[in-house]
């Protein structure tokens, strides 16, 4: 029983570690924000180039 229980702990451990998230991309973001008026023309070109460089 103990070896069932540590195999299912191992296997919820390894999956939780494999998360993959996707989500929209941090540059489009950064583009809709400026769109949208919610940050200057400066902050828009220094976050993406910040986020070009990762």
């Amino acid at each position: 029983m103990g070896l069932i229980y540590l195999g299912f702990y191992l296997w919820e451990r390894r999956n939780k570690n494999n998360v993959v998230t996707t989500g929209p991309d941090p540059v489009e973001v950064v583009k809709m924000r400026y769109a949208r008026g919610e940050i200057s023309a400066e902050e828009y070109h220094r976050l993406k180039e910040e986020l070009r460089k990762e």
